[in-house]
């Protein structure tokens, strides 16, 4: 196992206790920074948005987007899809569907 992440008493790596410290750093920065975006973002009138997660992410993972299209006036829906694995098969279908009901 490599070095950087893991200690030899199996405990996280210092360099691991780093990569936390940064996350937190990156969440109140965006959280910082919501006041000036909002100057800039066109306002919703309750249009419905539909917040598709990352590769290899679930809905929840979109909170925060979620929550800003919200505070700025518009009508948010999560895919309801599960893991994003990529496409396969169905994957159009199930997000027509969605779209569908969304919409």
């Amino acid at each position: 196992m490599n070095v950087l992440l893991k200690r030899f008493d199996g405990r996280p790596s210092i360099f691991l206790a780093f990569c936390e410290l940064q996350a937190i750093l990156e969440l109140l920065s965006s959280i910082a920074t919501v006041p000036i975006i909002k100057r800039y973002v066109p306002r919703g009138q309750d249009q419905p948005v539909l917040i598709l997660p990352g590769f290899l992410q679930i809905d929840i993972s979109t909170i925060n987007l979620q929550r800003f299209l919200r505070s700025i006036g518009y009508t948010v829906y999560v895919s309801e899809l599960g893991l994003n694995r990529g496409y396969s098969d169905g994957l159009d279908l199930m997000l027509g569907r969605r779209l569908k009901e969304v919409y």
